[in-house]
């Protein structure tokens, strides 16, 4: 479990790096080659110190004193096991030309830098043709003074693979023919830590072990025979004691700062598994909302499909042309925003920036400009019966008249708890508001003039400000601006099981009659007055 953890979290390392490094150094396009290439340098050196840091990898050279004086061409032959070697390689012999598979060139930037930097591409299905450019760009490479870099075998290769399995290609003896390079023979074991095709990886010191060139004026036939006679034995050499050990890498850094380092990359990536992970689960919980049962009315519907953004940070849920559908009528808006931490607890905030209609189910609508609320998250490591969420503040704005409140109303999961709470609320323009809602036949003449003169008495009791402040509280499910009742609040709890008495005789002498006893009288509760 450990090894799968460690080669998880250096995995996503990684990639993260090579991704990032990849478009930091788009850059280097703009020099010269061989600038570019000493620029490029860097990303490899980049790769090998978060090998070292997350997976305590690093790699070890022996035999330098066989390769040809600097800025004479040659070719290494070096065994094929893995991707490590080719990130590597760079960083060991420098200005190098590496043969490589035409397909690697497609990958955006990392394949564009192989050809920004003089990298040799090959496409392997192209037969004698195939030869003919390994040659010409073999050529030019070399007119360079630069090493050229060949897999003789053309293509990675497991440990246990034998050259009958994967022979060596001929290739490599025709350009040494070609060119008259001589051909250094470089044997490791990379596969000992980085193994074909595998998920997991293992710290240690990969050796490469540079051998003396081959001598020239060989035959092609007689070249591989010798190649391969060197290189596969060292090679099996190196892979029979490998130094499978973190003891055996240098410490570059403190201990308690790749300490730090690791905990702040495991925080991170644990932190993206959960974002996106509540991302992909609230997806799917909008897709299910959104798909219609046996006629049913759906509670939320749109033909966009909402966009959840903002990573590492806020969660953003954006959502255009929504409308809430419920018993009472339905609200519908152009764009629907929602901004959380995808933590317990945390404050989150619903908004509709550019309007909102609300329409009732007696067709009548009103449309606001934009309105807004907030409300915190449900403590997770309490009991469930205490869920819920709290509504923190509101803000809303129709034409001259404006609303804001903050405070504190909890609404629980738990339909048969009662709500409670209360928000000071501030509202300007209320006059406007009143008169447009008396013109739309929401408020009878009768009611809207009692509410005119609550307010303007309301209002000349606080200074005639043009605004007037009151709190609206919640008090067992009954609402109240200021001292005065506004409306009780149906919260629908669920149905208790019903026990009805079987019908009875109600004697009187030898005749009777069935019929269920009538149910004994039930007093209401009232609402407490605040």
């Amino acid at each position: 479990m450990r090894a799968f953890l460690k080669s998880l979290i250096f995995n996503i390392a990684f990639f993260t790096y090579c991704i990032v490094a990849s478009l930091f150094f788009a850059w280097a396009f703009l020099l010269p080659r061989k600038q570019a290439w000493a620029a490029i340098r860097y990303y490899f050196l980049g790769v090998a110190w978060v090998e070292r840091l997350f997976l305590g990898l690093d790699y070890r050279v022996t035999g330098l004193e066989n390769l040809p004086p600097s800025g004479t061409p040659y070719i290494l032959a070096v065994k094929h096991y893995s991707a490590y070697e080719t990130l590597k390689v760079p960083v060991i012999f420098r200005d190098i030309a590496i043969i490589l598979k035409r397909e690697l060139t497609y990958i955006p930037f990392w394949g564009w830098y192989t050809i920004k930097c003089g990298m040799i591409p090959v496409d392997r299905g192209a037969g004698g043709k195939a030869v003919a450019s390994l040659i010409a760009g073999a050529k030019r490479a070399a007119a360079e003074g630069r090493p050229i870099l060949i897999f003789p075998q053309g293509t990675r290769v497991s440990a246990s693979d034998t050259t009958k399995e994967k022979p060596y290609k001929v290739g490599i003896a025709k350009i040494a023919q070609a060119l008259d390079l001589p051909i250094v023979p470089v044997a490791i074991n990379s596969a000992a830590f980085w193994p074909k095709h595998s998920f997991l990886k293992r710290g240690g010191i990969v050796d490469f072990k540079i051998l003396p060139p081959l001598p020239r004026n060989l035959s092609p036939t007689d070249t591989l025979k010798m190649l391969e006679g060197v290189l596969e034995p060292a090679s099996a050499a190196l892979m029979a004691k490998p130094k499978l050990s973190r003891k055996y890498v240098k410490r570059f850094v403190p201990r308690w700062v790749r300490g730090l380092f690791k905990l702040a990359v495991t925080i991170f990536v644990v932190w993206a598994m959960w974002w996106y992970g509540l991302a992909y689960a609230l997806q799917w919980g909008f897709e299910k909302v959104m798909t219609p049962r046996n006629g049913e009315v759906l509670p939320i519907t749109s033909p966009n499909k909402p966009e959840i953004t903002g990573f590492p940070l806020q969660m953003r849920i954006t959502w255009a042309d929504v409308t809430v559908n419920g018993k009472t009528g339905n609200i519908t808006t152009p764009l629907l925003q929602v901004l959380v931490w995808p933590l317990p607890s945390t404050h989150a905030s619903v908004s509709m920036p550019q309007s909102a209609t609300l329409q009732s189910a007696g067709n009548v609508a009103v449309t606001i400009d934009r309105a807004e609320a907030g409300f915190v998250l449900p403590k997770l490591w309490t009991p469930p019966e205490t869920w819920g969420i709290t509504l923190t503040d509101i803000s809303t704005a129709y034409k001259a008249t404006m609303v804001d409140g903050a405070g504190a109303i909890a609404f629980p999961f738990e339909t048969s708890q009662v709500l409670n709470g209360e928000i000071q609320m501030r509202v300007s323009g209320y006059k406007e508001l009143i008169s447009e809602l008396a013109a739309r036949n929401v408020l009878d003449t009768d009611k809207a003039r009692l509410a005119s003169g609550f307010f303007e008495a309301m209002e000349t009791a606080q200074g005639n400000t043009g605004a007037i402040a009151f709190p609206f509280k919640i008090v067992n499910n009954v609402a109240y601006a200021g001292f005065v009742r506004l409306f009780d609040i149906t919260y629908a709890q669920p149905q208790a099981p019903q026990f009805v008495m079987p019908p009875q005789k109600n004697r009187s002498g030898d005749l009777g009659t069935d019929a269920p006893p009538a149910p004994a009288p039930q007093m209401l509760p009232q609402p407490v007055q605040p």
